[in-house]
């Protein structure tokens, strides 16, 4: 019985399902629908396909099991319409030419089971559809977040390459700053002003701080064997130093004594230049520190020569005479009463200055 007869219609198509089965039995030996039980068996009819007659026959000729499912076809519009377009294709079998049935492809299939199942298919299109959304969104994503990765790479090629453009511009200037200090203690070395060999040195000390090598050692060793001297106190002539006309330091250079001829003689101190003692006296034309630092001579062209004691800030000798134009002090002893057995030797020289 074919489909439609459950719906309670037929047409000429329903005797081809039947004539159909019948075929389908003679030829596999086995019934269409094997349930033997009516309600199964009715199901069977309405929703199930029967089995290929080539999965029961595998020698069964394909054409001749074309035919076959078009009569069974559980939808009338996939039938012969009549009995003639039946037997004709048997007759183009039996003559061995093409027949006009064709086979239901996979994708013709899968459309009459949507046909036949109208929810199911609307369920598992709507997941297929979801499924495709959420792969063309992870794609998209893939993509974005590979020119994403891209783009970091790059950036980070330009990065390193700028920071590696950076160590070699560093490095060249590096280089070039210990060429000019090892330039600029050769023309120190060169130049035959005073402080040349400190001057020659510090920049030696730079350049060797950047990188030591064999012609810093040289450049050294040229200096090294350069008399010189440099100065280790400077005084701002803004201070009236200018108009100094005589000074002295004691040995360790902490005080310095000056004479200016419209003032007293001034022992200061040399870090801040404060004033520790004075005396009034003019027109001195040479100052001394005793070895001690404690006495302080000087020499006057008119008032002979002169001799204080710092610690007591006192007068403790006057040679109203003094020839020369140098001094030396050597003081024995500390004086308390100053008497002229007890004076310090004092001696008129003249003295030659030459420092290494």
């Amino acid at each position: 019985m074919p489909p439609e007869r459950f719906d309670g219609w037929s047409d000429p198509r329903s005797d081809i399902y039947s004539l159909g089965l019948t075929l389908y039995e003679l030829l596999t030996l086995e019934p269409a629908f094997a349930e033997t039980r009516q309600e199964r068996l009715i199901q069977q009819i309405l929703r199930a396909e029967p089995r290929r007659p080539r999965q029961h026959r595998p020698e069964l000729p394909i054409d001749l099991e074309t035919i076959v499912l078009k009569a069974i076809a559980r939808e009338p519009g996939h039938r012969y319409r009549t009995a003639d377009e039946l037997a004709e294709d048997l007759r183009l079998f039996l003559a061995h030419r093409p027949i006009k049935a064709r086979r239901i492809t996979w994708a013709g299939k899968t459309w009459r089971w949507c046909q036949r199942n109208p929810t199911v298919s609307l369920l598992l299109g709507s997941i297929a559809a979801l499924l495709i959304i959420i792969a063309a969104g992870a794609s998209w994503n893939a993509h974005s977040l590979a020119l994403e990765r891209d783009n970091v790479k790059t950036e980070r090629d330009l990065v390193a390459k700028e920071r590696d453009n950076v160590l070699a511009e560093r490095k060249v200037a590096v280089a070039n700053l210990r060429q000019a200090y090892l330039v600029q203690a050769q023309a120190a070395r060169f130049s035959g002003k005073p402080g040349r060999n400190f001057a020659s040195m510090r920049a030696l000390t730079e350049a060797a701080q950047i990188r030591p090598g064999l012609d810093l050692r040289n450049e050294a060793i040229a200096c090294m064997v350069l008399p010189d001297l440099r100065p280790l106190c400077r005084f701002d002539v803004s201070l009236g130093y200018d108009r100094l006309a005589c000074t002295a330091f004691d040995s360790d250079l902490a005080h310095f004594a000056y004479s200016d001829p419209d003032e007293s003689i001034v022992v200061r101190r040399t870090a801040d230049h404060a004033q520790v003692f004075a005396a009034p006296t003019h027109g001195a034309q040479g100052l001394m520190f005793s070895p001690g630092d404690r006495y302080l001579a000087a020499l006057h062209a008119t008032r002979g020569l002169k001799v204080w004691d710092l610690r007591e800030k006192s007068e403790v000798l006057h040679v109203p005479t003094a020839p020369g134009n140098g001094l030396q002090v050597s003081p024995s002893r500390p004086m308390e009463k100053p008497s002229r057995s007890d004076w310090p030797t004092a001696t008129c020289t003249s003295t030659t200055w030459v420092k290494r």
